[in-house]
């Protein structure tokens, strides 16, 4: 039997993808297996967003080349992001590389091979991006918005919920614009809906990478409604000056931002809200990074990342005059340390406060695990004083908290 390890690098969408490949390769009579030490066929699906991304996935391939000539493994295939930008380039190399795979999925296949974990899992209902960013290359390797069909989510959605996943995160390149394209009548706030409907077994829903132009009033007041619904909101942001989102072709201001940031925490007191941002994007003054900074003391994300500007050939933005590297670098480090500050300050708030978590992880003594809250893998984790199954959801009083973590009890105390 052919047995084959996948390593999907990048974003949770190469997950989804990988784990439609992995389920249809086992449907072929393959063997997919957890260690390159007990594969015959490696399969990379890279990705090619920023430089980093591309620089990691060089870097596997590279070793993977070197597992090959040491016959460790027989065949290499290299899929995703980085084939579609860099094909040409990557022919070159085709005699150790077996094949070069744009991994185009199919997504009307409802059935997976989970891959890391099957209590939580990642549906993605579009591929590629209508808006066009100036420091994006999205549209240039994903293309468009492409939705979805209503009826193969729900096919899919079905699958999941029949197949031990307790929490469905929804993604895509741009989640909330869903139904844009191939429908009048039918939005994200429908689709939303019309997956709780077919849902028993999963218990929390939860949304990533809301545009703030396309998070409409009505999805924030399904997202307030509907209990299985996380009160949860990843909202990147890139910037607050007006500016620089007008350099960044965003189409927002800080007036419409901070409009937003009001409405939804209005419909949503306790909403968890995490946010992204770009620092040093070319010709940000000193000025305009800490505008970004006080914005960010007063608004107190729950989670938030950033990211250092990185230049991707072919965008508009890549011809701007670049801010200087070392600078960029401390913008970064200033911003994460405000960040940790505030973050620890609202974990603080949660103790003597009972929440709903999730088991992540556990041995026969204690358990991690994440609150209502928290992202699987990307926010905040909870440490937990009883082992649990993972996947089941618990009720738990926060007893400690840290600047990303907190400690949980479950036990009655007398």
């Amino acid at each position: 039997m052919r047995r084959v390890y996948f390593l999907p690098l990048g974003c949770y969408r190469n997950q989804v993808d990988s784990e439609k490949y992995a389920a249809w390769l086992k449907n072929k009579g393959f063997k997919i297996v957890s260690s390159f030490k007990q594969a015959d066929i490696l399969i990379i699906n890279t990705c090619a967003f920023i430089a980093a991304a591309r620089e990691e996935s060089v870097e596997a391939i590279k070793e993977a080349l070197l597992l090959k000539r040491k016959k460790k493994i027989r065949k290499l295939i290299v899929a995703g992001c980085l084939v579609k930008l860099y094909w040409r380039e990557l022919l070159e190399y085709t005699s150790l590389i077996d094949a070069l795979w744009g991994l185009d999925i199919v997504n009307n296949h409802p059935s997976r091979f989970f891959l890391k974990t099957s209590h939580v899992a990642y549906l993605k209902i579009s591929e590629g991006c209508s808006f066009r960013c100036s420091y994006c290359r999205i549209p240039q390797i994903k293309g468009t918005l492409r939705s979805r069909t209503l009826k193969s989510i729900l096919r899919e959605v079905e699958w999941l919920d029949g197949h031990g996943v307790r929490e469905l995160v929804i993604i895509g390149q741009d989640t909330t614009s869903w139904g844009k394209d191939i429908y009048r009548q039918k939005d994200f706030a429908f689709l939303l809906r019309q997956i709780v409907k077919n849902i028993s077994q999963i218990k929390w829903i939860r949304i990533m990478y809301a545009h703030p132009l396309s998070l409409s009033e009505p999805i924030i007041k399904t997202i307030a409604a509907i209990d299985k619904i996380c009160n949860y909101i990843d909202l990147p942001l890139q910037h607050i000056n007006d500016r620089i989102l007008r350099l960044m072709n965003r189409r927002t201001s800080r007036h419409y931002l901070e409009k937003l940031l009001r409405f939804i925490r209005k419909n949503i007191p306790d909403v968890s809200l995490r946010t992204t941002f770009i620092v040093g994007f070319p010709t940000e003054t000193d000025a305009e990074f800490e505008e970004l900074v006080s914005f960010v003391k007063d608004t107190e994300f729950k989670n938030l990342s950033a990211f250092i500007y990185s230049p991707e050939a072919g965008t508009p933005a890549y011809n701007l005059s670049a801010v200087e590297s070392r600078k960029k670098r401390e913008r970064f480090h200033y911003l994460m340390r405000v960040q940790r500050d505030i973050s620890r300050r609202l974990n603080e708030k949660l103790v003597g406060k009972e929440l709903g978590f999730i088991i992540d992880d556990s041995n026969a003594e204690s358990s991690w695990g994440r609150s209502y809250y928290d992202a699987y893998e990307i926010d905040g984790a909870a440490y937990i004083d009883r082992g649990f199954s993972v996947g089941k959801i618990v009720k738990g009083k926060v007893v400690g908290a840290s600047a990303y973590d907190i400690i949980v009890g479950t036990r009655r105390r007398n």
